[in-house]
């Protein structure tokens, strides 16, 4: 399905500084487990999350060098809404599952049967939230022949739902995602 409906202006890049990009590139990236997450509201297409107690701080995700890649597309319009399909693949750096297959324990360490959700700093200020309230899961692991011994995951929205949603987020939120959830607290940027 197309993402597009009509090009309205022109894409060449013209003189001087470069505009900001929607997507940009990606950044930074952190993984929040939706099960973590207490409760959230969005003002103004700004989500706010509080995170349950004794939530740990969000996973990092590696993003030099094409390490992550964020794909947006369309999902939906024939007999409801059109939604985002957001794609987020990424490679796991740091785990013991490195080219070879261990079985479902290896599977579970590498993001498999996640449900998550994930915020990005897409660069120049712009920071998304996907997947909050329709949470992206684990699509695929799979190894590749480019040679760096290191496990791609994918996450997504899974073929039976509709699709998720994709959020701005504030930088001080986004810096809190880094800090654990003390036991007897909640986290919570509002």
């Amino acid at each position: 399905m197309a993402c597009l409906v009509n090009f309205t202006s022109s894409q060449l890049l013209g003189c001087g500084p470069a505009p900001a990009p929607g997507l940009g590139r990606p950044v930074s990236a952190k993984v929040i487990n939706a099960r973590q997450i207490k409760s959230y509201t969005v003002t103004g297409g700004v989500a706010f999350i509080t995170r349950a107690p004794g939530t740990p701080e969000a996973a990092q995700l590696e993003c030099a060098n094409g390490a992550t890649t964020v794909t947006l597309g369309l999902k939906g319009g024939e007999v409801a809404p059109q939604l985002p399909d957001v794609t987020i693949s990424t490679y796991m750096f740091a785990t013991s599952l490195r080219s070879n297959f261990s079985g479902p324990a290896a599977i579970s360490t590498n993001g498999g049967n996640s449900q998550v959700v994930i915020a990005v700093d897409h660069g120049n200020g712009i920071i998304r939230v996907y997947g909050l309230g329709y949470p992206l899961e684990c699509l695929s692991i799979e190894g590749d022949t480019n040679g760096n011994g290191y496990v791609l995951t994918t996450f997504g929205v899974e073929d039976w739902q509709p699709g998720t949603s994709i959020y701005a987020m504030t930088a001080a939120d986004y810096a809190a995602l880094s800090t654990a959830v003390p036991a007897g607290g909640e986290s919570d940027a509002t």
